[in-house]
């Protein structure tokens, strides 16, 4: 009968977990998607919202390290400056959950952007963005971004 119950209670509790897990990963999907509807948007206040402050790498670009959230703001307004459209294309999306209030999220995709000159480019991307639960939100305390070399 002990053992019975100790199996019942082990099983329940690894059960909520589960749930949990499955609930914050959804959670943390939502959260990027509001991301990407931002960024796509060209709305870069709304996409910064959902980072946190952090003066010890906020951001992380193709070798490049970015310290506070203040300048990858200003980074990400520069870069959005002349552009007339922003369109993800995402192909994979993973979620971690390290813990109740802490997530990694990897994604893939491909990025095309229209620039007011007439431009346009289109390059793949990888992300990788941590997440953290702040006040029942999930916000950004890293993120870092690349664009993978060519095989």
């Amino acid at each position: 009968m002990v053992v019975a119950l100790a199996l019942y209670f082990a099983t329940g509790s690894a059960g909520r977990a589960e749930r949990q897990d499955a609930a914050g990963r959804q959670d943390v999907l939502a959260a990027y998607d509001g991301m990407i509807a931002a960024a796509e948007a060209l709305n870069v206040d709304e996409l910064y919202r959902q980072v946190l402050d952090n003066d010890q790498g906020a951001l992380a670009v193709n070798g490049q390290l970015i310290l506070t959230r203040a300048a990858a703001l200003e980074r990400t307004r520069a870069n959005f400056r002349n552009l007339t459209r922003v369109k993800y294309r995402v192909a994979e999306r993973h979620v971690t959950m390290l813990g109740a209030d802490v997530a990694v999220l990897v994604a893939t995709g491909t990025s095309q952007a229209d620039v007011a000159d007439g431009r346009s480019f289109s390059t793949d991307f990888v992300h990788t963005v941590v997440f953290v639960r702040r006040d029942g939100a999930w916000r950004v305390i890293h993120s870092h971004q690349s664009t993978p070399v060519p095989r």
